[in-house]
């Protein structure tokens, strides 16, 4: 009788502790947090005050700081991984990338194979001379026969604009080059008479330079572009939630503050 009983009792108890588990187990998978998104971030850091890197080779600047508050808000995280201008939308269409956040100008031939995110910033593209210059006023000094050599940022607007001029016959020859600190230490060296750069780009090496450098006349003609982020074509999930953040940092005041943080002057909203 008494081993009958301590049958019993330890079927009872296995039963208990089986439930217990099931219990437990169902719970966890019910009520457990949801795993937060992390993204690559791919961006060019030579293109101040929107993308540099500190003494420490962090990725720093008005653009990281602006998607780390849409990523604090839509809640996901972010990796930053540094490649060359011309191979930030091949990183996207190989996978390897799931943003590109380098003060990038939608065009038309870039929305043909990435999904452009709402923009975030308006410019034009502008010729940076050295302050000494007194022959370049701007872009009516690039004639037929002038002998003048410009540079330009590969891969961008500045560069398909800077060809143009070639093929044109108003400058003698384009420097192409991947970073934008190298078109300016052209400049700076002599090696180069001008840079056709983004203007605010442009701003942000006058102002690292001490006015050692400066624009000289008007915008290229139909330069006037706006900044966005992209994903890759096809991903409208991410570029949803990107689009919300951009939305919500603008209403309370973040933009704003990251703007007078970078000196720029931000896009209206």
């Amino acid at each position: 009788m008494k081993k009958k009983y301590l049958s019993l009792l330890m079927a009872a108890l296995l039963i208990v502790m089986a439930c217990v588990t099931a219990c437990s187990s169902g719970g966890g998978d019910d009520g457990g947090e949801a795993e937060i998104p992390t993204y690559v971030v791919v961006t060019e850091p030579t293109a101040p005050p929107f993308d540099m890197t500190d003494d420490d080779g962090n990725v720093i600047g008005f653009d990281i700081e602006l998607l780390q508050a849409i990523a604090e808000d839509q809640g996901f995280n972010i990796e930053v991984m540094t490649i060359e201008f011309d191979a930030l939308i091949p990183a996207l269409e190989a996978g390897n990338g799931d943003i590109v956040n380098a003060c990038m100008t939608v065009t038309e031939e870039r929305e043909l194979v990435v999904d452009f995110c709402d923009p975030y910033y308006e410019s034009s593209n502008n010729l940076l001379v050295k302050s000494d210059n007194t022959e370049i006023t701007g872009f009516e000094s690039f004639t037929e026969g002038c002998g003048y050599k410009i540079a330009a940022q590969m891969g961008t607007e500045c560069a398909d604009e800077a060809m143009q001029m070639k093929e044109d016959g108003l400058v003698a020859d384009v420097v192409l080059l991947n970073q934008t600190n190298l078109c300016i230490q052209q400049l700076q060296n002599g090696d180069v008479d001008a840079v056709l750069i983004d203007k605010p780009i442009g701003q942000g090496f006058i102002d690292k330079t001490g006015d050692e450098l400066m624009f000289v006349g008007e915008p290229y003609v139909g330069s006037h572009c706006y900044f966005a982020m992209a994903v890759a074509e096809g991903n409208d999930e991410l570029r949803e939630k990107i689009n919300a953040g951009l939305k919500n940092v603008m209403a309370n005041g973040t933009y704003d503050a990251l703007c007078e943080k970078w000196g720029i002057v931000g896009i209206e909203h």
